[in-house]
């Protein structure tokens, strides 16, 4: 079994383990539909990531991702894969509190990915953000 794996088949399948999940907890509601959104089609999710949120729109998808492995090395791996992929990094940008953002693009919906540390345990939290391009004309 490859350690790579694809967005489509990466999130279907951390939706569905992170549904069971809820759903052995007792919890009463179901969790939220995923939105139904091609936006992260096609983006890669660092190895032995676990979801742990999603929100969104058809629009716009937001997920959070939490991995064992420090920063810099999720970071480090984001920016070799999106090249390899077709991706152009377009903004790596590191901040005051060590938060690492990549804006990459390429045909399709741009991506953002904020990596930092978790505050609870050691290790990464990370988000990714795409949103379909705004194709909005400013009015003079």
């Amino acid at each position: 079994m490859h350690m790579w794996r694809c967005w489509t088949t990466g999130f279907a399948a951390a939706a569905l383990v992170l549904g069971l999940g809820l759903a052995a907890c007792g919890d009463s509601e179901p969790p939220p539909e995923m939105p139904a959104t091609n936006v992260m089609r096609g983006v890669w999710v660092f190895p032995l990531s676990v979801l742990t949120s999603y929100s969104g729109t058809s629009d716009a998808l937001q997920t959070t991702w939490t991995s064992g492995y420090p920063p810099d090395t999720v970071a480090a791996w984001y920016r070799r894969t999106l090249v390899q992929r077709g991706w152009e990094i377009v903004g790596d940008t590191r901040s005051a509190d060590g938060n690492v953002t990549l804006h990459a693009q390429r045909d399709g919906p741009p991506l953002w990915i904020i990596i930092g540390p978790r505050t609870s345990a050691p290790g990464t939290m990370y988000r990714m953000i795409g949103a379909e391009p705004d194709t909005t004309t400013p009015v003079p």
